[in-house]
């Protein structure tokens, strides 16, 4: 979910293991004016696609992440997250510390 603002800093929020990205409208809310917030699914959650040949460990969550910020040219953004996605999130700040 992309709540718009797209001049703004990006922040991104990613949610955890047994969530999807419309957990975080209430957070969306709070920040839309100050930011541009983007809340992915992970794959498998809400309404994103399985993996077709593709696992659900940390990697290809980590891949996922990094593929939405470099697509989207998002970096430097800010990483709101908790539970499996606060664990994703720790694994991308460690690959790509800037």
């Amino acid at each position: 979910v992309d709540w718009g603002n797209e001049g703004a800093p990006p922040l991104l929020l990613v949610h955890g293991g047994r969530d999807h990205c419309r957990n975080w409208d209430w957070v969306a809310a709070h920040y839309r004016d100050r930011y541009h917030v983007i809340a992915p699914d992970l794959r498998g959650h809400g309404d994103s696609a399985w993996a077709m040949g593709g696992g659900y460990d940390t990697a290809a969550y980590l891949y996922d992440l990094a593929q939405i910020i470099h697509q989207k040219k998002l970096s430097p953004v800010t990483l709101i997250s908790h539970s499996l996605g606060a664990g994703i999130a720790l694994n991308y700040c460690g690959a790509f510390p800037e």
